[in-house]
């Protein structure tokens, strides 16, 4: 038995606490990325961070996949736009990811390529989620009080 929809509001504080999650990881990628270019140990774990987030990210982008593009698709006439950027972003973030396991897969990454990823990743996902907080998940676009024209009845 599939679970009841969730509310529009309720999707868009669900998808909105995610991305304070992966604020709070980018901070650490941030406090990780000061300290690896002279500190061998923070440089790792940085990369042993970055490798672990990519499920993380992969999650999200379900989770976005599952409960955002459907209360997108029924908020107005602009559903099939907002989604379409949706899974273009998705599917950028996706191929990211690939790269990053690809690039940091193996210990002992040079730190300036480990920071450089960690710092490229920091900076087009803060931007990301500020853009799709603006475009997707105002609060106009995601309510739960449906308000009609009036046209036709």
């Amino acid at each position: 038995m599939d679970p009841a929809p969730m509310d529009p509001s309720a999707v868009r504080e669900r998808v909105l606490s995610d991305h304070q999650d992966i604020r709070r990881r980018l901070a650490r990628f941030a406090e990780l990325s000061a300290r690896a270019p002279t500190d061998a140990a923070a440089s790792e774990a940085l990369r042993v961070d970055l490798l672990a987030f990519v499920p993380e990210l992969e999650a999200h982008m379900r989770l976005e996949d599952d409960l955002l593009l459907p209360a997108l698709m029924d908020a107005d006439a602009f559903g099939d736009v907002r989604v379409d950027m949706l899974h273009d972003h998705h599917a950028h973030y996706r191929e990211r990811a690939d790269a990053l396991a690809s690039a940091l897969g193996a210990p002992g990454a040079d730190p300036t390529v480990v920071v450089a990823w960690a710092t490229r990743l920091s900076d087009e996902l803060a931007v990301e989620m500020a853009d799709e907080e603006r475009r997707l998940l105002r609060p106009d676009i995601l309510r739960d009080d449906f308000v009609t024209s009036g046209v036709g009845g």
